[in-house]
């Protein structure tokens, strides 16, 4: 029976004044988000990648996950010097990439002059093992005269700066004449080796599998928008079991500065969002400042943070983990565990992770992060070894978390992507000696042969 089967199973549809809302079935309730999550129907219907455009599928050595720097969310105005600062910041915490966003066509008198700065910033970046993103406003591109001639142009450009990929923005529609432009924007990249990642866009509907360099897309109420008004944790707990179930997602999560962009959030729902949330291209939106004082260097929360990566090879969704209510991952990479802890919005919560998923002959040394009472900008450390026989307590703040990292003792891993580059696409949702079940957010390229 597939994933998207049991789903069917175990919910009954109640007629309620004309529309229907569902119910789990008595019994299943604590089951329901695991077949949520391991459910992979949506990209399994998805036509397979074009080989003339893909010959060696997801495996193509331009398309590479990783995680990202990115200054809008900071501070809005993308100015051309703040973005060498940024790229050092990426270097220092063995991060891939770094977003450049609206505003770098202004940097010089002319579009070719700004194309200049920009392959000079490529340059330097790339000095420091950093690529960089473009962000790209859907208008200027959307011509489809002469195939697509104007963009094809834009986009062949924008390559020989050296980029790495384009982030396209402010589609804001799922009509066919605008499904048509994804598929123009898609190919054309395709063409000429650079990634993308789509904001301002429709949900997944599998698209990731027919464009293995599609890295991310929006189509989800996100990070951006505590800039503005707060985001509920009920929103939080609710996405992993939602939203996230059609594909990935570019939340931007992953703040840890103070005051208002918080929105009553803690430092370690922010880590958490980063983690539960599946984004090949994954952003972190903090400035080098706060980065480098809610992380010191050779701190054990850096080793913590730096070593996230944006692909997982194993995913556990842990009891009690309840839709809108609460939300508990476990991932792996590696030979890494991560535990990843998310508290919505009606009380506070305190309770207790056992470790029975670890390997049973392998010691851990783990850093854990836990809420503070008085404040949610900021977090109490503590490391210590664990085995699978250990369980681990955790009282979350309202809008709280918790994040706990696991490797085996004796060993320091490198940020993934760096000294050992990970796989780039992985049977992502499984179950602890279970079968594995593809994510949607990470779907299969090809047939099983």
């Amino acid at each position: 029976m597939s994933c998207f089967a049991l789903f069917i199973v175990l919910i009954d549809a109640v007629e309620d004044s004309g529309a229907y809302r569902f119910k789990v079935k008595p019994g299943h309730k604590e089951g329901f988000p695991r077949f949520l999550v391991r459910d992979d129907v949506i990209p399994s219907l998805a036509p397979e990648p074009d080989r003339n455009l893909f010959p060696e599928g997801s495996k193509a050595p331009w398309i590479k996950p990783g995680r990202s720097t990115w200054t809008w969310w900071d501070r809005g105005n993308v100015l051309e010097n703040d973005q060498y600062a940024f790229v050092d910041m990426t270097a220092e915490f063995g991060w891939e990439y770094h977003l450049v966003d609206e505003g770098w066509k202004k940097w010089g008198r002319s579009l070719p002059e700004s194309m200049d700065k920009l392959a000079k910033l490529a340059s330097y970046a790339a000095g420091k093992n950093v690529g960089i993103w473009v962000w790209v406003r859907w208008s200027d591109v959307n011509n489809p005269a002469n195939d697509w001639e104007n963009m094809r142009r834009f986009f062949s450009s924008l390559s020989k700066t050296g980029i790495r990929g384009i982030k396209i923005d402010f589609m804001d529609s799922a009509s066919q004449e605008r499904l048509d432009f994804y598929d123009a924007v898609a190919e054309n990249l395709a063409k000429n080796k650079l990634m993308v990642n789509f904001h301002g866009a429709n949900t997944p509907t599998g698209e990731e599998r027919s464009w293995p360099h599609e890295m991310s897309r929006e189509g989800i109420y996100g990070g951006e928008q505590n800039i503005w008004a707060a985001i509920g944790g009920q929103h939080y707990c609710a996405l992993p079991f939602t939203r996230l179930v059609s594909g990935h997602a570019d939340f931007t999560g992953g703040y840890f500065g103070h005051g208002p962009k918080l929105r009553g959030s803690s430092w370690t729902l922010q880590m958490a969002a980063n983690i539960i949330y599946t984004s090949p291209m994954l952003h972190w939106v903090s400035n080098p400042a706060d980065m480098e004082a809610a992380f010191p260097k050779d701190s054990p929360e850096r080793e913590v943070v730096r070593n996230i990566p944006s692909v997982w090879e194993e995913t556990i969704v842990l009891p009690p983990s309840a839709i809108g209510e609460y939300a508990a991952f476990a991932r792996r990479s590696g030979n890494q565990w991560y535990i990843a802890l998310m508290n919505g919005d009606g009380k506070e919560r305190t309770v207790s992770i056992p470790l029975n998923f670890l390997d049973k002959n392998t010691a851990y040394q783990a850093t854990i992060l836990r809420d503070l009472a008085e404040k949610n900008d900021g977090w109490s450390v503590e490391t210590r070894k664990v085995t699978s026989g250990n369980a681990l307590s955790f009282t979350m703040r309202i809008k709280g978390g918790g994040i706990v990292r696991m490797a085996p003792s004796g060993t320091r891993h490198p940020a993934p992507g760096r000294e050992k580059e990970p796989p780039l696409f992985f049977p992502l949702q499984r179950r602890s000696g279970g079968k594995p079940c593809s994510s949607a957010a990470t779907p299969p390229v090809s047939k099983k042969e």
